[in-house]
């Protein structure tokens, strides 16, 4: 019987999570370079589906911070635009 997996280099592995690192700084410098505020970062990493430990989650649950990365996370907080722009033209 054969095996279907392939081994991987170490050498390989190490270009691969290098990659991945570099990633990860990229979404992070558009996340804080993109935000207005404090909050908008958080909602931002949570877009972009970063997860925090759980006992940091629990830490922070129910709180204005955890609310902004879990409406980011399940993008509850993101609106049609039409929808905005029915808000805007109802004053």
């Amino acid at each position: 019987m054969q095996n279907d997996t392939f081994q991987i280099s170490t050498g390989t592995k190490i270009v691969i999570l290098k990659a991945r690192v570099r990633r990860q700084c990229f979404d992070l410098k558009m996340a804080a370079n993109t935000s207005r505020s404090f909050f908008e970062f958080i909602f931002m990493l949570g877009y972009q589906q970063r997860e925090f430990p759980r006992w940091f989650r629990r830490l922070v649950g129910r709180t204005e911070l955890h609310r902004a990365w879990l409406s980011g996370y399940t993008g509850a907080g993101l609106v049609d635009v039409d929808e905005r722009w029915t808000a805007s033209q109802s004053f």
